[in-house]
């Protein structure tokens, strides 16, 4: 039964298309090119599946600005990269059908499970490519070389390949697109329901394949209806399963939900709610908000200048941000080097007139804990956040040992990502790294002795321990209002 809205309207933005959805057809069709190049030996030219790569890297995102661009509501100028006419063309094809003609001659069983390898570490597209030659049922032999690669059990791999194996997204991935779907419902059946959401905790928690889906309704065999329906009018989503109980819907991105109906819900929802609930991304920032203190732009793995990042931080109300590209060790991430360090500053100190701008670095903690440039830069520098890429070593010891070392260099104002965890990639959504083995409270009681913050962004698995950290006395949450002056 229908109830009185207890919030604020949505607008119809919020229902638009994702960015993140609408690029993901361009790199499943990259990968799957480069993975058919090395199955036929070099049949698809190379820059052609780079610039499939680029342009989806430089449109990806969380917000609905290539749907409102290609709707007309957005022109050219209000894109950080704007699209060649062929690749305009491969995102209408998306935004109307869900995906692209080409895509969908290459894809078969064996495609679809060999777009799922990606979500494994250590499996390349050299070594998906042999999963594609082998079919359905790889041997043994190239399952013992993905274990070794990769670290995973042989039955996990092909169990992965096979999609019988549940995966792990970013809630903000299945959200925004999950209550889209929900409108549709609701706008086909002329009213508003509550739900309840069985699996999605909060906006933050990773997101497990088929989680659940009540609508509070009497009438089964009518929501049933809408729910087909709906899935006829969202291009984004297909009907996988139907039963006379419920339906497993299944979106392009590979995530998939069990829906239904009831009469009572626990914990039934208006739409409005459950965006407040569990989308971190909707609404305006927290008041107690003043600055972001991590940012790359096109002078490294950005798409933005550093004019725009001012621009769009004053907009979202921050007071001042803190430009922090990475340094010359993360050569994939076009780190720089000192000398183009200083070619920046001096872009920066331009920037000040107009903006509240910090010069700083991501500078890369190096295996034996050394910092990755030199002391007489590092002085330099309004904020250093140091932060481990790459070559974990296997054991608690020797990872503690390196974040230590660099902590008593002195220059370090903040740990950037440390526990190093990652849910999800460009192009790659279901994608999981575990976080590293570190003795975390002595590193908590470095931080308190050395005054150093902690950037806690990747909470998979450690959320027991910011408790300590907090009693511990880190200056995490403290004002950095005193690097700006």
């Amino acid at each position: 039964m229908e109830e009185q809205n207890p919030k604020k309207p949505l607008t119809d933005d919020y229902f638009l298309p994702r960015d993140f959805e609408i690029v993901q057809p361009i790199y499943d069709l990259a990968f799957l090119l480069k993975v058919n190049s090395s199955h036929k030996e070099g049949s698809v030219p190379k820059y052609r599946i780079y610039s499939l790569e680029m342009a989806a890297h430089s449109l990806d995102g969380y917000s609905s600005a290539i749907c409102k661009w290609l709707n007309g509501d957005l022109g050219d100028d209000d894109l950080d990269y704007v699209p060649s006419a062929r690749i305009r063309e491969l995102l209408t094809s998306i935004r109307d059908t869900g995906t692209i003609q080409e895509l969908k001659r290459l894809l078969s069983p064996e495609a679809e499970g060999c777009l799922r390898l990606r979500s494994i570490r250590g499996i390349g597209s050299s070594l998906v490519a042999e999963f594609l030659k082998k079919g359905a049922n790889p041997s043994n032999e190239l399952l013992t070389v993905g274990a070794k690669r990769s670290g995973i059990a042989q039955d996990e791999i092909l169990a992965v390949f096979q999609g019988r194996l549940d995966r792990q997204w970013q809630a903000p991935h299945v959200v925004p697109p999950l209550l889209r779907f929900l409108k549709w419902v609701e706008e086909l059946s002329g009213r508003r329901y509550k739900w309840e959401i069985i699996g999605i905790k909060d906006g933050i928690s990773p997101v497990k394949d088929r989680f659940k889906v009540y609508m509070l309704s009497e009438n089964i065999e009518l929501a049933q209806n809408f729910f087909r329906q709906g899935v006829q009018k969202d291009p984004f989503f297909t009907l996988k399963h139907s039963s006379e109980s419920y339906l497993i819907i299944q979106h392009q991105m590979g995530w998939l939900f069990e829906i239904s109906s009831k009469e009572n819900a626990v914990n039934g929802r208006y739409l409005e709610e459950l965006v407040a609930d569990l989308d971190p991304l909707a609404g305006e920032l927290p008041s107690f908000l003043k600055s972001d203190l991590h940012i790359h732009t096109i002078w490294s793995d950005g798409i933005a200048l550093p004019l725009a990042m001012a621009e769009a931080a004053a907009k979202k109300g921050l007071e001042y941000i803190a430009i922090t590209e990475h340094s010359r060790s993360s050569k994939l991430q076009r780190g720089l080097a000192p000398s183009s360090w200083l070619r920046q500053a001096m872009s920066v100190s331009r920037l000040r007139r107009n903006h509240q701008v910090l010069h700083g670095m991501e500078v890369d903690i190096l295996h034996g804990g050394d910092l990755d440039m030199p002391q007489g830069i590092l002085c330099g520098m309004d904020l250093v956040v140091a932060s481990v890429h790459s070559n974990w070593a296997g054991n608690e010891e020797s990872n503690t040992t390196r974040i230590i070392k660099a902590i008593e260099t002195g220059y370090v104002d903040v740990i950037g990502h440390p526990t190093s965890a990652l849910l999800g990639r460009p192009g790659e959504p279901a994608y999981v790294r575990p976080p590293v083995k570190v003795d975390w409270d002595f590193v908590f009681e470095c931080c308190s002795k050395w005054r150093v913050a902690l950037e806690i962004n990747v909470p998979y698995g450690e959320w027991e321990k910011i408790p300590c950290l907090l009693q511990a006395g880190s200056p995490l949450g403290e004002d950095f209002s005193r690097l700006a002056a």
